[in-house]
């Protein structure tokens, strides 16, 4: 009896412990069936607020062409920057001026953004410029301006457009034209003695032929050719109307078809003449005067 009693005690805690981890399992399944629905519906949240979001042009120019864009910090681009597609929101813009000043900054522009619509950043860098000399601590005159002495680093809002002039005691001025500036290297220059030429140092000095007032040498073969054509053309010309008109006159008086055919082909062959020699006489004014 006793024997009956404990196999039929061992057979309900075998079933009671069988329900038990039945339970808990179903109760972890459907925790994690939870999650997961939870999950999906935070991603499925996300994606809509990113696909929610518009895309806008952004366009960049400056004064200065082939200034680096960095958006963020990270670079977008070289102006001028036109259309650029970026998504909504808040951004930093850095527009880096192309002509770095050696140990300067040479005026970056950064601005921060919040961009909502189609949007055009107009830049404005100021000109850097550097001049020195040798020696140094000359005079720097521009436009009737005493700039300062070299060396000098100066920004302007404006370019400077026309002749600089350098003045020094001693020494003969040396003026510059400031198309021939070059802002990445700026201008060193060396200043003569008065009364001395170092034709070394004034290899950029460009001397004018005063006997035949070019700045540069003329194509002497392209000129005497094109002279020849055009006197020649002129000739063959005079020439071809001549015998025309006689051939024309003696058609009048005699009535002869022939005279008439000579006098047309004389006048084709005027014509020709006439047009070769005008373009002979356009290519000689070129080869003399713009070339």
């Amino acid at each position: 009896m006793k024997i009956i009693l404990i196999i039929f005690i061992l057979c309900n805690f075998n079933s009671s412990s069988a329900q038990s981890d039945t339970v808990v399992f179903s109760d972890s399944s459907e925790v994690m069936n939870t999650l997961n629905v939870s999950d999906s519906a935070m991603a499925d949240d996300s994606m809509h607020a990113v696909d929610s979001l518009k895309f806008y042009n952004l366009s960049v120019i400056s004064n200065f062409g082939n200034a680096s864009v960095y958006i963020d910090t990270s670079f977008s681009g070289k102006t001028p920057l036109l259309n650029y597609k970026i998504k909504e929101g808040n951004y930093k813009i850095k527009v880096v001026n192309p002509y770095l000043a050696d140990g300067w900054q040479n005026g970056n522009q950064t601005t921060d953004l919040n961009l909502n619509t189609d949007t055009t950043i107009s830049v404005k860098f100021k000109y850097f410029y550097y001049f020195n000399s040798v020696p140094f601590n000359a005079q720097i005159f521009f436009a009737d301006t005493l700039f300062g002495k070299t060396p000098l680093r100066i920004f302007t809002d404006n370019e400077l457009k026309g002749n600089v002039l350098f003045k020094k005691n001693n020494y003969t001025d040396y003026n510059f034209n400031m198309k021939n500036y070059n802002p990445e290297s700026g201008l060193e220059i060396i200043l003569n003695q008065a009364g001395s030429l170092d034709i070394k140092s004034n290899e950029s000095i460009v001397y004018k032929n005063k006997g035949t007032q070019f700045k540069t040498e003329r194509n002497l073969f392209a000129i005497l050719g094109l002279g020849v054509a055009s006197i020649t053309g002129a000739y063959f010309s005079v020439n071809y109307k001549n015998t025309a008109n006689e051939a024309y006159d003696d058609y009048i008086r005699t009535g002869n078809r022939l005279k008439l055919e000579e006098a047309n082909s004389n006048d084709t062959s005027f014509v020709i003449s006439l047009i070769l020699m005008q373009a002979a006489i356009g290519g000689l004014m070129y080869f003399l005067f713009f070339d």
